[in-house]
């Protein structure tokens, strides 16, 4: 049977929806930052239209903090397209994308290809060194340990399947993640 052809949709300037056990975090590594954390449409789309892909808002919060723990991770909207290189000669399979990496370099982590944007984000971490994939973590919980939070429960394996979530709206946050023109 041929494969579903894929249809992309583009990013659109506005704010990004994150879980809370996304959004504490990221506030945290910010130090408290209060100007809001930005990343231009126009890029986004230019590497997902490269690499094929839409990548999940949670992501997109990751490229946009600003902060120096998430460079020394590298995750940086300009590094996706390399990291994404260097995942499929090591054999990472086609249906992930590489986001960041480690300071060591010996781990990629990375997301799946396809999506809705606002779905929760599981990262596959891909040793670069030995075997390939090995292990899984909710974005959440990565984050908070990078963070030195306590980790919110979370789940100790990949979902079979990511059941969207509708956010209320609340009041506004002393810092947003936006998408802008």
């Amino acid at each position: 049977m041929a494969e579903r052809r894929w249809k992309y949709h583009p990013p659109e300037p506005g704010p990004l929806q994150l879980r809370d056990s996304v959004r504490r975090p990221l506030l945290a590594l910010a130090c408290g930052a209060r100007s809001d954390a930005r990343l231009e449409v126009a890029r986004v789309e230019a590497v997902e239209r490269a690499l094929r892909c839409e990548l999940p808002d949670e992501i997109l919060a990751c490229f946009a903090n600003g902060d120096g723990t998430m460079q020394e991770w590298e995750f940086d909207l300009g590094t996706v397209a390399d990291h994404t290189a260097l995942a499929r000669r090591l054999g990472c399979g086609a249906d992930l994308v590489a986001v960041a990496q480690n300071p060591d370099g010996d781990v990629l982590y990375c997301v799946d290809r396809r999506g809705h944007r606002k779905r929760a984000v599981g990262l596959v971490e891909f040793d670069a060194e030995e075997t390939g994939a090995v292990g899984w973590k909710d974005l959440g919980a990565w984050l908070a340990e990078l963070a030195g939070l306590e980790v919110e429960a979370a789940p100790l394996e990949s979902p079979a399947f990511v059941q969207l979530t509708f956010w209320p709206d609340v009041a506004p946050e002393p810092r947003a993640w936006r998408l802008v023109v």
